[in-house]
């Protein structure tokens, strides 16, 4: 993978605004209100996840369904998968 990638994509996640979030959010048709914005942007800030390895992404997603629900969890992944895909992202993820 190419590290400028995964640094470019780290570095959004960490200052991503809850404005910002809510727009991606609305865009694939996902249901977030203000405060878990709010919410999901600040364990991005405070745990450091790593989103190419799995057992972080499960973790990310964990913390997401503490503060929305399985539904939304589910939803997210298949926009997470559907990004992959577009992208030919596969061999990025360990």
């Amino acid at each position: 993978m190419n590290n400028m990638f995964k640094q470019v994509i780290q570095k959004k996640m960490a200052e991503i605004t809850p404005n910002e979030l809510l727009a991606h959010a609305n865009s694939y048709q996902v249901t977030l209100s203000e405060t878990q914005a709010n919410q999901l942007i600040n364990i991005l800030r405070t745990q450091q996840f790593d989103p190419f390895k799995k057992t972080d992404l499960i973790k990310m997603f964990d913390h997401l369904e503490q503060i929305t629900d399985q539904a939304t969890v589910k939803q997210a992944k298949i926009i997470l998968n559907q990004f992959i895909k577009q992208y030919n992202m596969a061999d990025w993820f360990s």
